[in-house]
């Protein structure tokens, strides 16, 4: 207990920048006594960063962190050999590649973020300032009824807001909405609309129990009532569906000339018209996509791209890279500029414009999606690759000089 209060110390000491020359040696040598992930997740915890460990630990999240601490003990050690260390095996990012940020914000926790191409640089260096746009507050969701009638999600209380057809619509906890059928009644489906405005997110159970969350900038058009023999949605941007499978009546998501069909399933779908390839990545079970005359099953961790006709399957993915917007993070692995970019334009509702050769650069790391965008920014501007300037709701991106 001694042992790890003495480490938990020195590791909120060099979280907060505070670590003596002497300590960071003595910190090293301790953390090189645990070339095993067990102690982390408690360790982590203990310093109060929720966050970072709430879905599990991560191992690839952390394993900058060591290094960054034993490289910075070897720069003190001039004259000595850093002892062997046993690194943690990370399937994200090898330090050799990156330069590692650890960084402190308002949401707290702390993390990370490298520059691809990067050049190395101190967790103490201040980027010049960033005019803020806030974190968006509420679900910015908009339901419309069948006959086109709009409600707005944030203005209403919880509890029933419609009845359409046989189902009655209820708005629960965090502007989420749930659809109950009652089988009373004979079924009759007609259509409901789910929007998000920019900044927005929300989740829908549909009257099967499929549950649909869904991303800022998007919509998901479906049926009250699921009858005869197929279950069929329609789709813009982007949504994580959980299906509750019926092999005698399946599920299908149609998004931009693509069609989605469960096989007992859960997967996301990223298809924004901004972005230049349509993403179908499985999560479990099967699914089968199907674009023009071509079709492919996923396996879990597999990822189907359409671009044009063009229908091809990537063999494995991340799949907590690509489901990190539904947990409330930015988070990406060798990103480019405009990629990233084209997610802050749609959650902090913001034109951005380029200036200069940017968009070479890529980028690995993440920030919560409750920190505000100067957070982003500054950390981004941290690596010396970019660096921003902000016109009224306009960022403007420049090579970093």
């Amino acid at each position: 207990m001694a042992e790890n209060s003495s480490i938990l110390f020195l590791l909120q000491r060099y979280l907060d920048d505070q670590l003596t020359e002497s300590e960071y040696v003595e910190l090293a040598k301790r953390l090189q006594q645990y070339p095993t992930d067990e102690p982390w997740s408690e360790w982590l915890q203990s310093l109060g960063m929720q966050q970072s460990v709430a879905s599990g630990y991560d191992r690839s999240r952390w394993q900058p962190i060591v290094e960054n601490i034993l490289r910075q003990q070897a720069g003190l050690e001039e004259d000595r050999q850093i002892l062997p260390v046993h690194r943690m095996t990370s399937r994200k990012w090898r330090w050799s590649a990156a330069a590692a940020i650890v960084i402190g914000i308002s949401t707290g926790g702390y993390f990370l973020f490298f520059d691809r191409p990067g050049k190395e640089v101190s967790n103490t260096e201040k980027a010049h300032p960033i005019n803020d746009f806030p974190a968006p507050t509420g679900s910015k969701t908009t339901l419309t009824l069948a006959g086109g009638k709009t409600i707005l999600l944030d203005s209403v209380q919880n509890g029933t807001v419609a009845q359409q057809g046989n189902a009655q619509v209820s708005k629960l906890a965090n502007n989420q909405l749930a659809y109950n059928t009652s089988t009373a009644k004979p079924m009759e489906a007609v259509y409901n609309t789910l929007s998000t405005a920019k900044g927005g997110q929300t989740m829908v159970v549909l009257a099967d129990g499929t549950q649909v969350w869904l991303d800022a900038a998007s919509s998901l058009t479906y049926p009250t009532a699921f009858a005869g023999g197929t279950r069929k949605v329609a789709l813009t941007g982007q949504a994580y569906f959980e299906v509750s499978h019926r092999s005698n009546q399946p599920f299908s998501v149609e998004v931009n000339g693509t069609e989605v069909k469960d096989i007992g399933t859960a997967f996301n779908i990223n298809a924004y018209e901004d972005e230049p390839v349509a993403k179908v990545t499985l999560v479990e079970g099967a699914v089968l996509v199907t674009h023009e005359d071509r079709k492919i099953l996923l396996k879990p961790g597999q990822q189907a791209r359409v671009q044009g006709a063009q229908l091809n399957v990537t063999a494995a993915v991340d799949v907590d890279e690509v489901l990190a917007w539904k947990n409330g993070q930015f988070q990406f692995d060798n990103a480019g500029t405009a990629e990233i970019m084209r997610q802050v334009a749609r959650w902090y509702d913001v034109d951005v414009r380029y200036e200069g050769d940017v968009l070479q650069r890529h980028f690995s790391g993440g920030v919560p999606r409750a920190a505000n965008a100067s957070a982003l920014l500054h950390v981004l501007e941290l690596t010396k690759s970019v660096r921003f300037r902000v016109e009224g709701k306009q960022i403007i991106v420049q090579p970093y000089q």
